[in-house]
């Protein structure tokens, strides 16, 4: 597993771009209300909230905290080839390479709901997930499938009683979606001209284009290539189906409970319906059918302790995707082949990167 997370890291490395860094600076005291909540928390640093420096170092930090996070999961639920072969496939670099962008800290926020709920602590994940909602909208999509699935795996008998959690957060989303999707130019302006007055200007305006627009307006619609479906969303499709065969079977449950959980490991395509990062979506989707495939092989365990079927179970699907599966870098980059030339310089790019501001 060390040694496919270390491929992982040289193939897919960077530094954070200009444009994930605004997911840490919009704060509801600037006016903004969708994606503001991160960068409310950082309202304290003052003008060097602006500093892409130092939201760089804060986005490392995030970045490391989710890979110890999986590993940690990994080794608990004895998953270290399921693991070793995530990194090793064209996902693992892709994870590196996603740094700065906002998954990530939904992934360290879904693992404390996911504790809170296990130790029966409802109302703090109720509000973990509220809290989720206001990171990103996209939570809807990632964070509470992710909780639903676990509820449905190891929490089926108190479904009635479980489900209520999600009810703060889905009321949010709709406030959210009725009232401030779109925020006036002259509060963006406002904004610019803040960060200007801190010496840290915005590069990446067009980020900010994304307020102009609502959920459904005229950025809905389908963003994914046929080459796209070929080598993303049906290996991925069918890995999940595979993935989920073992529910009905073997844990007793019925088709609808079977056919949620294969929801909830393709959620994130829909995205594909709502933004162009289409790439992005696909890595999600295969990256949640992992997190539901060690949640339902450690279910498979606590029932049938010496049975290799929760491994196998997790493992087959596993390495269908990773061998079917591609993904395309952001901004012009691509995976690093390994080579010895680039390996030696390797050092001297990582210096470069997190010491030079990106040109996008």
């Amino acid at each position: 597993m060390s040694i496919s997370i270390l491929y992982a890291f040289y193939s897919g490395f960077r530094t954070p771009s200009l444009w994930s860094i605004n997911y840490y600076q919009v704060s509801f005291a600037d006016g903004f209300y969708r994606r503001a909540l991160t960068g409310t928390f950082l309202l304290p640093l003052g003008c060097e909230r602006f500093d892409y420096f130092v939201i760089q170092k804060i986005q490392f930090l995030v970045l490391f905290l989710t890979l110890g996070l999986f590993v940690y999961i990994g080794v608990k639920n004895r998953e270290f080839l399921a693991l070793s072969v995530y990194f090793a496939s064209a996902a693992g670099g892709y994870f590196f390479h996603e740094v700065g962008y906002i998954e990530q800290l939904l992934w360290l926020l879904t693992a404390a709901i996911l504790f809170a709920l296990n130790n029966n602590r409802i109302y703090i994940a109720s509000v973990g997930l509220c809290l989720s909602v206001l990171v990103h909208e996209m939570a809807i999509f990632m964070v509470l499938p992710l909780v639903l699935a676990f509820i449905l795996i190891h929490k089926k008998e108190l479904f009635l009683t479980r489900i209520k959690v999600f009810v703060p957060a889905v009321v949010v989303f709709l406030v959210m979606h009725q009232w401030f999707q779109v925020v006036p130019p002259d509060t963006i302006m406002h904004y610019f001209e803040t960060a200007s007055r801190c010496d840290y200007p915005v590069i990446r305006q067009d980020y900010f284009n994304i307020y102009e627009y609502q959920f459904l307006g005229e950025r809905s619609r389908q963003y994914y290539s046929a080459m796209q479906f070929v080598l993303g969303i049906l290996p991925v499709c069918i890995s999940a189906f595979l993935l989920t065969f073992p529910v009905r079977k073997e844990l007793n449950f019925t088709a609808l409970q079977k056919y949620s959980i294969l929801f909830c490991c393709l959620s994130p395509l829909f995205l594909g319906f709502f933004g162009w990062d289409s790439d992005r979506w696909i890595f999600l989707a295969f990256t949640q059918t992992l997190i539901i495939g060690m949640i339902i092989s450690s279910k498979l365990r606590e029932t049938q302790s010496e049975n290799l079927l929760g491994r196998r179970y997790i493992f087959v699907p596993l390495i269908l995707m990773a061998l079917l599966l591609h993904l395309d870098y952001f901004d012009y980059f691509t995976s690093r082949i390994l080579t010895l030339e680039k390996l030696s310089s390797f050092k001297d790019y990582m210096f470069y990167q997190i010491t030079t501001l990106p040109q996008l």
